[in-house]
């Protein structure tokens, strides 16, 4: 199988309630995360490709950018650390390709989120999420 990777970033403002109080994390701060989110599937014999890199794009769009930017996370994710984005990143993607039938064989196998600094969390999917129907 081959696979495919679509960057994307998100600009936005969180906080981590869960650390101490005099951490630095711990009051409001924003970064921009950068987001990898790598697929697999067959190669399309006529187009050449798994799916269209514009498919992918509007699929991140409508589940998570439209979502996230701009906004403060933890109204959507309680204690957004980036393991937890990661996991939310996926489960949003996985249900936007759920039901469309340009992702029918193409799976999510990887996130990757950096918060900046070189900070990267990697959720490596084990089974991956068919899309399709």
């Amino acid at each position: 199988m081959m696979r495919i990777c679509k960057e994307s970033t998100i600009q936005a403002a969180h906080f981590l309630p869960n650390t101490p109080t005099d951490h630095k994390c711990h009051g409001m701060h924003g970064h921009t995360w950068t987001v990898r989110a790598w697929y697999s599937g067959p190669i399309d014999p006529s187009l050449g490709w798994i799916v269209d890199y514009s498919e992918l794009d509007r699929i991140w769009r409508k589940g998570v950018f439209s979502v996230l930017d701009h906004t403060v996370i933890n109204a959507t994710i309680p204690n957004p650390t980036t393991e937890l984005l990661a996991g939310w990143i996926y489960a949003r993607l996985a249900q936007q390709m759920e039901s469309d039938p340009v992702f029918v064989g193409v799976s999510i196998v990887r996130i990757d989120v950096c918060e900046g600094g070189g900070n990267w969390t990697i959720l490596e999917i084990e089974q991956p999420a068919r899309g399709g129907v």
